[in-house]
């Protein structure tokens, strides 16, 4: 595997798709003003759902969906099944902390069926030819630009989570940050080379923290640490540094696109979970998704200095 010259060829995707974004008229999705916090605004044929929210957090759901509208053709290469019961645990998630807070955050989700679209993937690969594919596509996308925009006009700072679920047996949560199994490998002094730093999904926090690479993504100040003290198995964390299997989710096309920005001061990463125990059932997913938000309070607390119950 070559690593670096992924990583450059995932950079210059992400660069291409901002030109796009910026040189392709579209039409314009949102009304300039009267936004409502928590309340929904749809793409074409209601296929992209934009939830409008009043904190600095973006989640979004690229996977979850039930629609299979015939007059979109099904897609044949790459994965078409569902990341079943993502959809509703994003909204749960929202719904946590609203009421912890009172606020919302943005919410787009993709509401087709991955077997009609798939915004997790390049767009030759996500629509496969259908030309309402590709603007449901488009228009997932410009609704994350959007919501990253308006947080950064706010507050100057941001970060996006995209939510999914993987088939493994094993109970275990993945935090995706742009670094494979490889790179995770790696000694903590290894992995806080400058490239690593660079090419992941957090590089806007590691500029402005006291606290090392190595620290954020798996030591006692990480996501993983905060979550797994909970009693959830989490990769990366300080109980485990690096994937067991070849199977490990570093974080797709989303996560390199939108966690990360360059014009935006955003951080984020990829979450995947597993079924049993977690989403099987309302309980478990609801007591996954309350201690989701806890975590995300204090870390935004520890390391954006941002309390979010108190915006």
């Amino acid at each position: 595997m070559n690593y670096e010259n992924d990583m450059k060829t995932m950079v210059f995707i992400a660069c291409a798709f901002g030109i796009l974004l910026n040189a392709t008229d579209k039409k314009q999705l949102l009304p300039d003003s009267n936004l409502i916090p928590g309340n929904s605004y749809y793409g074409t044929g209601k296929y992209i759902e934009y939830i409008h929210g009043n904190m600095p957090l973006v989640l979004t759901a690229p996977h979850g969906g039930y629609e299979k509208p015939e007059n979109i053709k099904d897609r044949t290469k790459s994965s078409v099944k569902q990341d079943k019961r993502t959809l509703e645990m994003t909204l749960e998630i929202s719904d946590v902390i609203y009421k912890l807070t009172g606020k919302r955050p943005y919410l787009v989700i993709n509401r087709l069926h991955r077997v009609k679209l798939d915004p997790n993937r390049s767009e030759e690969i996500a629509v496969q030819g259908d030309s309402l594919a590709r603007i449901a596509f488009d228009e997932f996308h410009e609704f994350i630009e959007l919501a990253e925009k308006s947080i950064y006009d706010t507050w100057g700072i941001g970060f996006y989570v995209d939510i999914h679920a993987h088939r493994s047996k094993e109970r275990k949560i993945e935090l995706g940050y742009l670094l494979d199994g490889e790179v995770l490998s790696l000694s903590d002094n290894d992995i806080d080379d400058p490239f690593f730093v660079q090419n992941s999904s957090i590089r806007n926090l590691v500029s402005n923290s006291e606290y090392s690479f190595s620290n954020l993504i798996r030591g006692e100040v990480s996501f993983g640490a905060m979550l797994s003290k909970l009693g959830w198995e989490v990769l990366p964390s300080p109980q485990q540094h690096e994937p067991t299997s070849e199977k490990y989710f570093a974080g797709g096309y989303n996560t390199t696109i939108h966690a990360a920005p360059e014009k935006y001061n955003f951080n984020g990463f990829q979450i995947e979970t597993h079924w049993e125990g977690l989403r099987d059932t309302d309980e478990n997913m609801k007591k996954f998704c309350t201690d989701f938000v806890y975590v995300l309070r204090d870390y935004l607390k520890l390391h954006y200095n941002i309390d979010i119950t108190i915006l």
